[in-house]
């Protein structure tokens, strides 16, 4: 299968066991190469700081996974703000009730040509299907 896109919530499952992360990586031994948005980092060490905040990560956790995180990003294809990028999130916004940040995984995702857009928002996985891209939502 040829590159895929991954949101922050399909991505966090890479790092966290949770409901789905079985099934992602599945999905990605089966795939050429990742594509993530650069926010991706940000958005997802986010949700670890929430994970510590409340208790349910411990700080050394945090920064190994953090490291780990950094180490892996390097290895995957980011697609960086563009002129494109923002005309992709913009027309996904005027298409659907999507938050900015998800319109800029999917206009990332639209510009950047990926085969498949992976995700485990609900809403995220509508915005997606009706900009054009091809889903799969991973529960």
């Amino acid at each position: 299968m040829p590159g895929i896109f991954l949101d922050t919530s399909a991505f966090a499952k890479l790092y966290i066991a949770e409901s789905g992360s079985e099934e992602l990586g599945n999905l990605i031994r089966k795939t050429e190469s990742l594509v993530v948005s650069v926010i991706i980092l940000p958005e997802t060490l986010s949700a670890l700081r929430r994970l510590v905040r409340e208790g349910s990560l411990e700080e050394k956790d945090y920064q190994e996974l953090k490291e780990r995180i950094c180490g892996d990003i390097a290895t995957i294809e980011v697609v960086s703000v563009s002129d494109e990028v923002i005309k992709k999130t913009i027309a996904a916004m005027e298409l659907s009730q999507v938050r900015t940040l998800d319109a800029l995984h999917i206009g990332s995702a639209i510009a950047a040509g990926t085969s498949l857009f992976v995700t485990a928002d609900e809403r995220q996985a509508k915005a997606a299907r009706s900009s054009g891209l091809a889903v799969r939502l991973i529960s």
